[in-house]
């Protein structure tokens, strides 16, 4: 006894406290995990024996709250009724206890362990994607545990819903009850506007606010429509949807019984009602009006119903009538379309079942160009559909009215329409001398279409008030060829013109003169051909006119345009019809058209041009008729039928209408391409002298030229005009240099005519000496020439009169006496230098001219143009052509095959392009060149000094060459060639002057 203990438990969760056996603090035990357990107790004393016992500890069972609430889903679609939500699942240490399950939400409801919808409950997504449900469970012991869930309530695709139809209640009428206006109650008060802006006013608004116990209809306030003594009169302009109807109201009254109180209503400036109350009381007076976007209402008083006692008018309202339209209006708008969709920001579309219809920015409407027609159907049932993206849709019928409108008296009237030429006059204020006087590209003062070009030579205008003197005239169009061949032409005038068929110039008589008449001839093949006609007046009379003659003609006749069942053109062209628009009498509201053109067709009307684009059609809105060309484009060939339209309100509200189809053939044009080709002949240099002439001496010939050219053959007619174009008439000289080539040797005659002198010089020896004053007379002389090439020479100058040069000759080379021709420029000595000319063909000013396959280094020179040419084309646009230098590169021999380009643009617009091979041999084709003539002339010595230098380049330096002589302009102290065996007799002849020409 006394002895000490330790006690130890086999089980960690209990302990020992004095001789109590406890659970540790904080530890527990669960019936339902063991429901005994087994404990080991060591009792240990101070000596550390020991004894253990084992005991059973009973658990005792205790009821405990649920532990654990899960739900297995949480989604659910909206709008579907009843739908389960999720399985429950409920943790509870009692095993076998049961549970009561309660919801917060009493949407829910629990079906054994599923949360579900209660029938006919659905839930929507739009109002809450998710709902919080608190589910709580409660055991048989009162115990309960609670969980929060959150249901997501999925979207799905709704059908929209609630399709209406409906149109603005609003009142368009601003101040339409006069209570905008400052006026004490019992007063009246003149306006002289409306300070609101809303109402415009003619005399003044007369406003009451409860004058003489006479009570508005609404409001305060009311207007007697006559405060002054003019004709009153109030507007307003408001904005309307186009071919909507409205409903105009307006309260109106007599202001004394009996007095003049009528009250007319314009909409759009036209009459549409006469008011004319009959009572001292309000009535409301009704009617429709078609909106057209902008329209203004007038409320008048009648003319001679001024007397300062008119009618009393208030609360004037426009509202659109409920889906009505007017007929005949195109495009109308019948209403807004509105509905419910759900689906918030979802997409839709809609149809129609009248294909009449369409929906633009959910307003139902007519398509554009579709009128209703009230006679046909006053009311039209339509059905809307709007689907979804989702492809849910609905329908909706509605009832569209259709407006009866009174519609206006249509008159037919006739618009003749002719073909002709176009005819332009330019009035111009000061003299004139020639055609390029006038500017033909400014404005013109008058303009028509004629038949014919047949203008009485008078002294009156070509024109209705126009004028007599210094104008000038320009007439083009279309002529008809019905069978191929020469036709010659006949142009008339006083003074200057110049006629143009398919582009090319056939007569030319410009310049001032009295009425006289020139002729031309051209080849014309079968089909349309295009003429042109420049004419000018300047003092006196004044006269024009155009003839032909040739294949398909009965002799000379006048040059008609085709009438209008033959109307033509070519493309590119214009055809120019007469349109006659009298019996309209055009206004600005009148409307023209014309439709059925091919597109890209270029239109004239008056001040208008117009291009006409896919549409096929124009508006001439502004044409007084008249002249009107029609261009098709240049790829169009065929016929065109296009229809003009013409439709001119009248005062009374009829319509006059106007139609006709105006058809013509659109056929090809009939265009040669320029052609350049390289032109030898004779080197003509022309001197302009400003002094008298007696003698070929008195010419300085070693100075610069005025001008030079190329001529195959020297014959130049003996008149008063110039030798070159724009040159001297008088006082000039002229050198012409070239070679002849002899085939067979013998006995030639060579024949220099001239008026004034003349000499003719071979291989710089005179052979003809024709110098002096004189008339027009030709000298010859002889010469014996072997097979060879001669270098020709002649001299001639002009003192004043006529002047005229020709060179013929004959011998064993020729037929008979004939025009001396130089030889083509088809050879040219190694580091020679070749005189040439273009010949160009065809081409108008602007041309562009270019030669290629010159070697690299070949010099062209003309006038103060040069080009050196490194292999590539030269472009010689804007050169004088007339007489170029073409130096090949030096030591070049061999052949040049080179081709002139032209590119122009033709006569009615067409792009066109030509190419012309040529061949130059430079130097001898042989090893030893041929020497030319040295059988015939012995060269002296002072020309052989100078041809030595016949190998160097133009390119060498010759500032060491010696002079060989008097190098002055005689040419009797020029180097010659001579001919011991060479006979050259001089033979004079008789004067006369070549009848011949």
């Amino acid at each position: 006894a006394g002895d000490s203990h330790e006690i130890t438990l086999s089980d960690d969760r209990f302990e020992v406290i004095g001789t109590e056996i406890h659970l540790k603090e904080g530890v527990s035990l669960n019936h339902e995990e063991a429901a005994e357990i087994d404990l080991e107790v060591t009792v240990t004393d101070a000596g550390g024996l020991s004894t253990s016992e084992s005991f059973t500890i009973a658990v005792e069972d205790v009821n405990e709250a649920p532990a654990e609430v899960s739900l297995e889903g949480n989604t659910v679609a909206e709008n579907a009724a009843g739908a389960a939500i999720g399985t429950l699942s409920i943790v509870d240490p009692d095993a076998g206890d049961s549970h009561e399950i309660t919801l917060s939400d009493d949407r829910f409801e629990v079906i054994g362990t599923e949360i579900h919808l209660k029938e006919g409950v659905s839930l929507n997504h739009e109002e809450a994607a998710e709902i919080d449900l608190e589910v709580t469970v409660t055991d048989a012991g009162g115990l309960s545990t609670s969980e929060s869930f959150t249901i997501a309530v999925e979207d799905v695709n709704e059908a929209p819903s609630d399709l209406e139809l409906s149109t603005s209640s609003e009142n368009l009428i601003r101040n339409g009850s006069f209570e905008d206006f400052d006026l004490d109650q019992g007063r009246w008060k003149g306006f002289e506007s409306d300070e609101t802006g809303a109402w415009q006013d003619q005399n003044g608004i007369e406003v009451w606010d409860n004058l003489g116990r006479v009570s508005a209809s609404d409001g305060d306030q009311l207007m007697e429509l006559d405060h002054g003594h003019g004709v009153d009169s109030i507007s307003q302009t408001v904005e309307t949807d186009a071919g909507q109807v409205y409903d105009l109201g307006l309260d109106i009254r007599e202001r004394f019984s009996g007095g003049t109180d009528t009250v007319e209503v314009y909409w759009n400036g036209d009459l549409v009602a006469e008011i004319d109350p009959q009572s001292t009381q309000w009535e409301t007076f009704e009617l429709q009006v078609v909106g057209t976007g902008e329209d203004t209402l007038e409320l008048r008083e009648p003319e001679g119903e001024s007397d300062s006692l008119g009618a009393l008018i208030d609360n004037i309202t426009l509202v659109a009538s409920e889906n009505t339209v007017a007929e005949n209006v195109e495009g109308a708008v019948v209403g807004e379309l509105s509905f419910v969709d759900p689906d918030e920001g979802d997409s839709h579309e809609f149809s129609v079942s009248d294909d009449r219809f369409e929906v633009v920015d959910n307003s139902l409407r007519l398509k554009p160009g579709v009128s209703l027609d009230h006679e046909e159907a006053a009311e039209i049932q339509v059905e809307v559909t709007v689907t979804d993206a989702g492809g849910l849709s609905t329908s909706e019928s509605f009832s569209v009215q259709v407006a009866d409108v009174a519609e206006p008296e249509i008159i037919d009237v006739e618009i003749p329409v002719n073909t002709g030429f176009q005819t332009k006059y330019f009035d111009v204020d000061h003299s004139l001398r020639k055609l390029a006087d006038v500017d033909w590209s400014a404005d013109p003062t008058h303009q028509d279409v004629k038949s014919d070009i047949n203008y009485e030579n008078s002294a009156n205008s070509f024109w209705e008030g126009g004028s007599r003197d210094t104008f000038g005239v320009e007439v083009s169009g279309n002529i008809e060829v019905e069978e191929g061949g020469s036709f010659e032409f006949f142009l008339g005038g006083d003074d200057g013109a110049v006629l143009f068929v398919d582009g090319q110039e056939v007569i030319n008589h410009d310049g001032l003169h009295a009425y006289k008449t020139g002729t031309g001839a051209i080849d014309l093949e079968p089909g349309t051909h295009h003429i042109e006609v420049r004419y000018f007046e300047n003092y006196g009379h004044a006269g024009l006119k155009l003839e032909w003659d040739g294949p398909g003609l009965e002799g000379r006749e006048l040059v008609s345009a085709p009438d209008m069942a033959d109307a033509q053109t070519i493309s590119g062209m214009p055809v120019t019809l007469d349109v006659d628009l009298s019996a309209v009498e055009p206004s600005d509201d009148t409307e023209i058209s014309l439709e059925g053109l091919p597109a890209g067709s270029i239109v004239e009307a008056g001040s208008l041009t117009l291009t006409v684009d896919d549409s096929g059609g124009v508006d001439l809105a502004g044409w007084e008729g008249d002249s009107l060309q029609i261009t098709p484009p240049l790829d169009f060939t065929g016929e065109v039928a296009a229809d003009l339209h013409v439709a001119n309100p009248l005062e009374n509200g009829s319509i006059q209408n106007g139609a006709q189809t105006i058809s013509f053939e659109v056929n090809e044009a009939h265009i040669e391409a320029p052609s350049a080709e390289l032109m030898g002949g004779f080197h003509a240099s022309y001197y302009d002298v400003n002094h008298r002439l007696r003698e070929l001496d008195d010419i300085d010939w070693s100075s610069d030229p005025t001008h030079e050219e190329m001529v195959m053959e020297i014959d130049y007619k003996n008149s008063y005009d110039s030798f070159w174009e724009d040159g001297s008439k008088d006082t000039f000289g002229a050198k012409l240099e070239g070679k002849v080539t002899i085939e067979e040797g013998g006995e030639y005659t060579f024949f220099a005519g001239g008026d004034d002198g003349v000499a003719l010089f071979v291989d710089g020896e005179q052979v003809i000496n024709n110098d002096g004053l004189h008339g027009f007379r030709t000298r010859s002389g002889e010469v014996e020439l072997e097979p060879g090439t001669y270098d020709i020479e002649v001299r001639y100058f002009e003192n004043y009169g006529r002047a005229g040069l020709k060179v013929e000759w004959d011998g064993p080379d020729t037929n008979g006496r004939e025009t001396l021709q130089a030889d083509a420029p088809e050879q040219v000595a190694e580091n020679g230098t070749l005189d040439i000319g273009i010949s160009v063909d065809g081409a108008s000013a602007d041309a562009s001219i270019v030669i290629d396959g010159l070697p690299a280094n070949t010099l062209l020179v003309s006038g103060d143009e040069a080009a050196l040419s490194d292999g590539s084309p030269i472009d010689l646009t804007g050169w004088d052509l007339d007489h170029l230098e073409l130096s090949p590169p030096p030591g070049f021999e061999g052949t040049i095959e080179g081709d002139l380009q032209v590119s122009d643009t033709a006569f009615n617009g067409a792009e066109v392009s030509s190419s012309n091979t040529f061949t130059l041999q430079v130097g001898e084709p042989g090893d030893v060149p041929p020497e030319e003539g040295v059988d015939v002339l012995e060269i002296q010595a002072a020309q052989d000094a100078l041809d030595s230098g016949a190998d160097t380049g133009w390119d060498a330096d010759l500032s060491d060459v010696e002079p060989s002589g008097d190098q002055g302009g005689d040419v009797m102290s020029e180097p010659v060639l001579s001919n011991a065996n060479a006979e050259i007799t001089v033979i004079d002849t008789d004067t006369y002057e070549r009848v011949d020409w």
